[in-house]
């Protein structure tokens, strides 16, 4: 793996790492998130059931959308933001489990592409 695809998949596991912190913080249950989306709660069938990335840049968009989700879910429980007028109610839970896939996928990706 060259220098720029392993610093890429540190960050992202620092991404893992924080969000799984923040789902601890709201005692999210990720083992029963996983499930209830579709996913096994393993590490190594999720590796394997989750599909590689053929796009890099969809790839960071998706995880961008899915962080965009979370920090809103956050600001709706600690900070002044209000639910927009229509917007579904997510649970903070259940968007880090998503969060998760998606780093799962793109960590999968890479180490196609970075070797």
């Amino acid at each position: 793996m060259n220098g720029v695809g392993s610093t890429l998949i540190k960050e992202l596991s620092d991404v893992f790492i924080i969000s799984t912190c923040l789902a601890n913080q709201y005692c999210a249950n990720l083992d029963e998130e996983l499930i209830n989306i579709g996913y096994s709660r393993n590490i190594h069938e999720l590796y394997d059931s989750t599909s590689e990335y053929h796009d890099i840049t969809e790839a960071f968009l998706d995880m961008s959308i899915q962080a965009s989700k979370i920090s809103r879910i956050l600001n709706h429980y600690e900070g002044d933001k209000t639910p927009k007028c229509g917007e579904d109610t997510c649970r903070v839970a259940s968007e880090i489990a998503k969060l998760h896939v998606i780093l799962v996928s793109i960590s999968k990706s890479l180490k196609g592409n970075c070797r």
